[in-house]
């Protein structure tokens, strides 16, 4: 969806300077496939290419060498572990990477498929029980409109076995919802989605929510595209806290409504840190010439809780992209040792990037540049860190279908 933000795009990047670079490697080259991003498992790269043409997109696997994940690059093999078809009720177009769950099962959103309204669904993928055997889909849930419909984000799995997700559209008021998924009480049962939050008419609450995180004591973050009490309706984090009774009602509150140019629009990936703020991206972006417009060209900001129950949460924007410094950060964002990973996206191409917390209070956080791609190539989808602190991402190539999957060595 954040493609179609950008109102034009002319003029050029420019220069970006990198900090300190990784040791980059490509691992695979996907042909006439766009991958969507990365997840991981007991080692093994798993990721989901979006539909082109007539084909609705797969999930595949990437297992390392024997060597592990540290061995040459050129001796990682791919195995596609599903196809969609998109035909009597199964999924097409898978939204994000799949999310692991135990014993290796994969749970995923796709945009379109499922029911009679094909307006998307959730699947789950489990693995074969024997070596060299297939892979079982099974659709979890088939949106239908009152339910939601375009889930556009992964599922979250909660401490309980449940996914929770967001549908970009749907609803009583068509401005999407929030909704829950639980299991079946026994083995072969059907799953139970139930809509956790409605968002109204009218736009002050959010609209169109996109991306979700947990919390403590069950409270649920997430992002709105739109919405607000920003005159250009530029977005929302906000807020579901669980109803202090069963089957009550869940109470969303607005944290931060973004209000475009320095403060950012359209935010995307909330994350908890330790010290309990939320980190977050904002896309933007709307470019004519070289004005950056109200949507502004993207941030990473933070929201600091507040020191009372029902105070105001306090927005610091961390860093503000622009010309000659890349663009459209493009990625759920990695927390590791204080510091913050994500990648961003531009039609010159992207860069993987690293801020730094600043040496003295209240000083500017540090950009490095960890990887610049140029010819076409661009960021796209979630980043896996392992261990060591490697990075693995995906990336799409223009203009014709096709990606790769790469690792950037600290």
């Amino acid at each position: 969806m954040k493609t179609f933000l950008f109102l034009a795009l002319i003029g050029t990047l420019g220069a970006l300077r990198a900090g300190a670079q990784g040791s980059f490697a490509t691992l695979y080259n996907l042909q006439g496939s766009d991958p969507v991003g990365l997840t991981a498992y007991n080692g093994v790269l798993y990721g989901a290419t979006a539909a082109t043409g007539f084909n609705c997109g797969n999930i595949f696997q990437l297992q390392p060498p024997d060597g592990g994940p540290s061995a040459p690059a050129e001796m990682w093999t791919e195995t596609v572990l599903y196809t969609f078809t998109g035909i009597n009720g199964d999924a097409c177009e898978p939204a994000a990477a799949p999310v692991a769950g135990p014993h290796g099962v994969l749970y995923g959103t796709s945009i379109a498929g499922g029911g009679i309204t094909l307006s998307g669904t959730v699947f789950e993928l489990d693995p074969p029980t024997s070596p060299g055997a297939t892979w079982t889909e099974k659709i979890l849930h088939s949106f239908s409109g009152p339910d939601g419909t375009t889930p556009f984000t992964a599922v979250v799995r909660s401490p309980d076995g449940a996914l929770l997700g967001t549908a970009t559209g749907g609803g009583t008021y068509d401005s999407g919802c929030v909704f829950r998924l639980d299991p079946p009480a026994a083995p072969g049962g059907a799953w139970t989605e139930t809509v956790l939050y409605d968002f109204p008419r009218g736009y002050a609450a959010g609209a169109v929510p996109v991306s979700l995180t947990l919390g403590d004591q069950g409270v649920i973050y997430g992002t709105t595209e739109l919405g607000g009490r920003s005159r250009i309706s530029a977005g929302t984090v906000f807020q579901l806290s669980p109803p202090a009774t069963p089957g009550g009602s869940w109470t969303e509150t607005v944290l931060h409504s973004f209000t475009g140019f320095a403060d950012g629009s359209t935010p995307y990936w909330p994350a908890v840190g330790s010290d309990g703020a939320i980190y977050g991206t904002t896309f933007g972006t709307t470019l004519i010439g070289d004005y950056e417009g109200p949507y502004g060209l993207g941030t990473v900001f933070q929201l600091l809780p507040p020191a009372e129950p029902g105070g105001t949460w306090a927005k610091t924007t961390l860093h503000q992209f622009g010309w000659g410094r890349g663009f459209g950060p493009d990625s759920p964002l990695i927390l590791r040792n204080g510091n913050i990973f994500g990648t961003a996206s531009s039609p010159a191409g992207g860069a993987v990037f690293e801020l730094q917390p600043p040496s003295t209070p209240g000083g500017a956080w540090n950009r490095i540049i960890l990887h610049l791609f140029t010819n076409g190539e661009t960021p796209y989808g979630a980043l896996v860190m392992d261990e060591s602190g490697a990075l693995y991402g995906s990336t799409k190539t223009f203009p014709q279908p096709s990606g790769t999957v790469y690792r950037i060595r600290p």
